[in-house]
């Protein structure tokens, strides 16, 4: 049993780079993943391949960081499915 199983951890930028290996990485602890990213067919095939690696829940949510709504309804999404979060990684960014 790992110390993440079964903590629920909130990722942004999780649709691809650091973000999708820190969520695959985390799925094999069977951790509970709230994925925020901007592209949602990406999303969703990074939550599938979390799902195949362990994670118990994975919720893809279509989320830009830089609206504060959109940060708002991730941690609410984490509250009312959850009751909680343990773990923020604030992941997004964009390169040049």
């Amino acid at each position: 049993m790992s110390y993440l199983d079964g903590k629920t951890i909130i990722i942004t930028g999780a649709s691809s780079g650091i973000g999708a290996a820190t969520a695959l990485a985390l799925a094999g602890h069977h951790a509970n993943l709230i994925l925020a990213a901007r592209r949602m067919d990406k999303l969703q095939q990074v939550a599938g391949q979390c799902k195949a690696a362990g994670a118990r829940e994975v919720i893809p949510l279509l989320c830009d960081v830089a609206k504060r709504a959109d940060i708002d309804r991730a941690v609410q999404t984490a509250v009312e499915k959850f009751a909680r979060f343990d773990v923020m990684i604030a992941n997004a960014g964009y390169g040049f």
